[in-house]
């Protein structure tokens, strides 16, 4: 048994022991030092843990160095758990006295209150796991050596065989003590915190803030018309602002006062159907009155233009007249006529007692508002008053007042924006024009127009007019816009250029002629100017400015009317293209000996425009009808498979290959322009980017044969929207380029059936001229989805519901109750709270459709025990597929949903109607 004495440390072993955890220490101190975060990202027994853990590892450390130190073998085991103990205390002891002093510095430190709190918390937590770990360290460094004992006993030797020197100098068996007592005061200094003041934060600034003046409130809007308006020449009226009003029902009744200051109409905008009537010269509503349906036929103004008068019918489809008084904001029904029913037709309000009826299926009637009776025109007591003008304007029918002016007329006129001549191998083809439709003041005589820019023009659309053309209202799809004109002074008229030729040294009578007659035209363009030099070189045909009309040519010099103008001339613009028009195409005036010929334009001149021209047609792709007391845009009649001679209006996209980017930007235009035409189903124009003949899908086909089945598509399916969903990619392959691109489309038939999805087209388009032709077409086609993957054809042939509500919608159908052999299916719109429905009966007999009707109803939408329950406010029309009695025999069902609520549960993104059973899927 060995002695107490034989595993005494000697003083350099307890020297090197503290060594070493002085070391370990140290390191994990300032480990945990750099680690800022350490404190608070690592819970304190696992702080507690990781300074046990170098203890474990200092005491380790002691056992391994210089194994002298544990004299031999038999008592090397005590000797070394020894100096671990000593090694994994002072281990413990330093590094928690460089974390208690970091922690302090750091809480010294803080740079406000808060951050002071925070740290000192954290600082008193690092004292707290420094101490804790002091005795486990004891047992950590006991196990650290333990384990280093078994590996430094075999380098001891067996027995001792002289006792171990030591030589260290006096002084150095202080220096662990030493070390020791600075490890506790630096570990404790946290103490020094108690009693000291918190820090306190600097008051905060004061800012003082400076409220700017509030911007200065606009004056009410206030319109008023100048008399000068009824006697304005060409070109002295335009457009000065335009207004919107939103929610006009465009298909609903509307109405004018005779001096189109008043708008009536049908209000889509309200929860309810509603009447409003709208203020246009203050650009504000007067009032909004509450109706149970819209009206139909027309809104008539009382004499005094204080009350409307309108026609209503009830869910069971009798019609009474409703009057709608906007000063009280009441509607108010009248009973039914006593001694008939309410007659058909137009009616008017012509005197205070009485309306008039014109049907068309029999003599004009009278409404008498005082007796409530119906009686012949010719025992009018208002007709009986009126003088004989009167009297034969009302008893040869109504007849509306259209605005008329004294020189001029409002119309749509195609502007020319572009216009490429003829290839150089065909010099008697037509020139290929780029036009884009605008409202315009035209003179019917010569057809000069004064384009209206800002106005949009749509197929469609619906134009009112006041007779003096102070402002105009558009109105389209549920919106109309109300453009107010200003009075400007005339453009200038007139330029004068230098001709090719002398008019006295011409020879040609048929030229005489067509100058005598001003048949011989020109355009005006932007300068080409050359990137070489910086000088006009020619005409760019790009960029037309204006269409030109010769007047006068007397020697070399001639004087130009500018028929039509894009913007203002400016004096750099040049004058080219000598041409006449036939059949609404340009073609190449002969006389011209020199058809690269071209000059300067110079300042526009303000001249006298002589009358007795001939009217020039030219291109035309929608026009004017008149429609009541408005002008209705409609598509101008046009056949590509039996064109007029010469007749080629068609839209171009310029090509400049001066630069890789110019040549992309060109190819995009064109591929944009190539789904615009054919989503508004403009086969002549379509066809016009083709070649003669094109690989089409896989197959060669004639240009003909593509015409008629693009026609035939379009027939089948009246509305296609074709959009551009992807970068336009081009690349250079052989004589022309390979063009990919996605789009999106959407096909809709009259009966309501529809297909959407996508398609990666692939084009090989050349250059021609300075366009692009298709001479090839392949496509991919895929996410196809269709009214038959919704359910709404079963069995085969069923028409479905017409596909006019915006998308997503909800649709289901059902069998109605009691009868096996009818369906009804429902096409649901909810945004905004409201709930637009369109509901289809249809007549099943073998799988096939014998009869069918469709009603458009809307409502009010609303939360209900987890799902939404929709309030049904209003049937709007009710339209059948030409049998009246099968009409008239679903209209009760449609009519009886008004007034009642319909509850749907939700199932994920499904509506489940729990009473029908039907199940409303979502469409997009």
């Amino acid at each position: 048994m060995q002695s107490t004495s034989e595993t005494d440390l000697s003083t350099g072993a307890r020297l090197r022991a503290s060594i070493v955890g002085t070391a370990v220490g140290i390191v994990a101190g300032c480990s945990g030092a750099l680690w800022r975060s350490w404190p608070e990202r690592i819970a304190p027994q696992g702080q507690v843990l990781a300074l046990l853990l170098a203890a474990g590892f200092a005491g380790l450390v002691s056992a391994l160095i210089l194994p002298e130190d544990l004299k031999y073998r038999d008592v090397a085991f005590g000797i070394a758990v020894r100096k671990g103990l000593r090694a994994g205390v002072v281990a413990v002891l330093v590094a928690g006295c460089v974390l208690s002093l970091g922690a302090r510095s750091a809480a010294l430190g803080a740079p406000t209150s808060f951050a002071e709190m925070a740290l000192k918390g954290r600082m008193w937590t690092t004292l707290l796991v420094s101490l804790t770990a002091i005795m486990p360290g004891f047992v950590c460094g006991f196990v650290g050596a333990a384990f280093g004992s078994l590996v430094a006993a075999r380098f001891v030797p067996l027995a001792l065989n002289a006792p171990l020197s030591s030589s260290l100098p006096q002084w150095s068996k202080w220096l662990s003590p030493g070390v020791l007592a600075l490890a506790c005061v630096g570990m404790l200094s946290p103490i020094t915190f108690i009693g000291r003041a918190p820090k306190v934060d600097p008051p905060p600034p004061v800012v003082t803030l400076v409220r700017a003046p509030p911007p200065p409130v606009p004056p009410p809007f206030h319109f008023v018309a100048a008399p000068e308006f009824a006697t304005a020449k060409l070109g002295q009226i335009d457009v000065d602002t335009v207004k919107t009003i939103e929610g006009v029902a465009s298909q609903s009744p509307m109405s004018f006062t005779p001096d189109y200051t008043t708008f009536a109409f049908c209000d889509r905008s309200r929860p309810s159907p509603a009447v409003t009537i709208f203020d246009l010269d203050g650009f504000k509503p007067i009032a909004s009155i509450a109706v149970p349906s819209f009206p139909t036929r027309n809104l008539a103004w009382s004499p005094d233009l204080k009350r409307l008068a309108c026609v209503i019918s009830s869910d069971a489809g009798d019609a009474r007249i409703w009057i709608l008084d906007g000063a009280d904001h009441r509607a108010t029904a009248l009973p039914r006529p006593k001694n008939g029913d309410l007659p058909g037709g137009t009616f008017y309000w012509w005197s205070e007692q009485e309306i008039a009826f014109f049907p068309s299926d029999e003599s004009p009637l009278v409404f008498d508002l005082e007796t409530l009776l119906l009686k012949p025109t010719d025992s009018s007591a208002y007709l009986a008053k009126a003088d004989e003008t009167t009297k034969k304007r009302w008893l040869e029918g109504p007849r509306p007042k259209l605005p008329t002016f004294s020189r001029w007329t409002l119309g749509i006129t195609d502007l020319i924006e572009q216009n490429t001549p003829p290839p150089r191998r065909k010099p008697d083809a037509p020139w290929r024009l780029s036009t884009q439709a605008h409202w315009a003041f035209i003179d019917p005589q010569t057809l000069n127009a004064h384009v209206l820019k800002p106005l949009p023009v749509t197929v469609g659309m619906r134009c009112y007019c006041p007779p003096d053309a102070s402002k105009l209202i558009l109105v389209h799809d549920q919106w109309a816009e109300v453009a107010y004109m200003k009075l400007t002074p005339p453009p200038p008229c007139c330029i004068e250029v230098e001709m090719p030729m002398a008019f006295e040294g011409m020879s040609d009578s048929d030229a005489k002629s067509q100058v005598s007659k001003r048949n011989v035209c020109a355009f005006a363009y932007r300068p080409l100017i050359n990137p070489l030099n910086g000088r006009a070189v020619g005409p760019d045909h790009d960029q037309v400015r204006a269409t030109l009309r010769l007047q006068d040519w007397t020697a070399g010099r001639a004087t130009f009317v500018i028929t039509q103008y894009v913007g203002p001339l400016d004096p750099t613009d040049v004058v080219a293209t000598l041409h006449t028009w036939d059949s609404g195409s340009p073609v190449a005036w002969k006389a011209s000996k020199d058809a690269a010929w071209w000059t300067v334009a110079g300042s526009p001149l303000q001249k006298e425009v002589k009358e007795g021209s001939a009217p020039l047609e030219t291109p035309a792709n929608l026009k004017v009808d008149v429609l009541g007391s408005s002008f209705v845009v409609v598509a101008q009649a046009r056949s590509f498979l039996h064109p007029t001679p010469k007749a080629a209006t068609v839209e171009l996209s310029p090509i400049s290959t001066s630069s890789e980017s110019d040549r992309q930007a060109a190819l995009k235009a064109f591929v944009e322009r190539h789904h615009n035409k054919a989503s508004r189903g403009d086969i002549p124009a379509l066809m016009d980017d083709y070649g003669q003949t094109v690989q089409y899908l896989g197959k060669t086909v004639a240009l003909g044969a593509l015409a008629k089945e693009e026609s035939d598509y379009h027939q089948h399916w009246p509305k296609v929207i074709e959009t551009v969903v992807s970068p336009i990619e081009a690349t250079a392959k052989d004589s022309g380029f390979t063009v990919r691109y996605t789009i999106e489309y959407r096909t809709e038939n009259a009966v309501g059936a529809w297909a959407s999805g996508k398609n990666d087209v692939e084009l090989f388009v050349t250059p021609t001229a300075r366009s692009f032709q298709i001479e090839g077409q392949s496509a991919r086609l895929y996410d196809r989805h269709s009214s038959q993957d919704a359910g709404l054809a079963k069995p085969q042939g069923i028409p479905v519901v017409a596909a006019t509500l915006p998308k997503p919608c909800w649709i289901g159908s059902f069998r109605m109750n009691g009868a096996t052999d009818i369906e009804c299916t429902d096409c649901i719109h909810l945004a905004n709270g409201g709930a637009d429905i369109h509901r289809t009966y249809r007549l099943i007999r073998n799988g096939k459709v014998e009869k069918w009707c469709r009603a458009e109803l809307d409502g009010t939408v609303s939360q209900s025990n987890g799902g939404i329950q929709i309030y049904i406010g209003h049937q709007g029309w009710f339209r059948g597929g030409g049998d009246k009695d099968f009409v008239r025999q679903m209209a009760p069902s449609a009519g009886a949903l008004v007034g009642n609520s319909v509850s749907f549960g939700i199932n994920g993104n499904e509506l489940f109607e729990p009473t029908t059973g039907t199940v409303m899927k979502p469409v997009k």
